[in-house]
């Protein structure tokens, strides 16, 4: 009887220990805090509350950084730059713009010269010899020079790369009226040489002895 009591005892120890092991174990009780505590515990809030606040104003007071752009293509800086830039003029048009001036200016001077070689004539020859001689020296020294001017031009032309439509229909159209008056020249120049030849040959003539009367 005494081994049948201590396997029970021994039963029911173990089974309260399991019950202790099962059960979960509560939290021990806070104890009521006091006036002090309680106050302390107010200011640190108020101390976190304030500096949260000084952050947020921190955050909104900051300038916010733009976003990175990504580095563009040589391609898109060109078109960039070109955008940025006034558009730079080609030089070589202004060289054959000069050059165009140039040759307006000699039509200018050519047709003058046209202009003073149409009144002239075999039949001025009865007139003072010398000073038409001296006339038409001077008409083709003006030729001369002429002609020597529009040479220049067309060798500062065909100096001149045109590499854009405009550029070579503006160079075609000089070189052309170039030509054309380098013709007119040569055409009075042959003129003019012809009646000077003309004159001299009149001027070295002998005068006719007047013939005697008949007694």
């Amino acid at each position: 009887q005494q081994q049948q009591q201590q396997q029970r005892a021994s039963q029911r120890s173990s089974k309260a220990e399991r019950a202790d092991t099962d059960t979960p174990k509560r939290a021990p009780e806070e104890r009521p805090s006091s006036a002090k505590e309680q106050q302390q515990q107010q200011q640190q809030q108020q101390r976190a509350s304030q500096r949260s606040s000084k952050a947020e104003r921190a955050d909104t007071d900051t300038p916010k950084r733009a976003p990175e752009e990504r580095p563009s293509s040589a391609k898109e800086q060109q078109q960039q730059q070109q955008q940025q830039d006034p558009p730079q003029p080609d030089p070589t048009l202004i060289k054959i713009g000069q050059v165009g001036a140039e040759v307006l200016q000699a039509k200018s001077d050519i047709q003058s010269l046209v202009d003073a070689c149409e009144g002239l004539g075999l039949d001025q020859l009865s007139g003072d010899r010398q000073h038409l001689e001296a006339n038409l020296s001077s008409l083709q020294d003006r030729c001369v020079q002429s002609s020597t001017k529009l040479m220049k031009d067309l060798l500062s032309l065909e100096g001149v790369l045109a590499s854009t439509p405009e550029a070579r229909q503006k160079k075609r159209a000089h070189v052309a009226a170039i030509n054309d008056l380098l013709g007119t020249v040569e055409q009075l120049g042959y003129k003019l040489a012809a009646l000077r030849q003309v004159v001299q040959q009149s001027s070295e003539r002998p005068k006719e002895q007047p013939k005697a009367s008949p007694p």
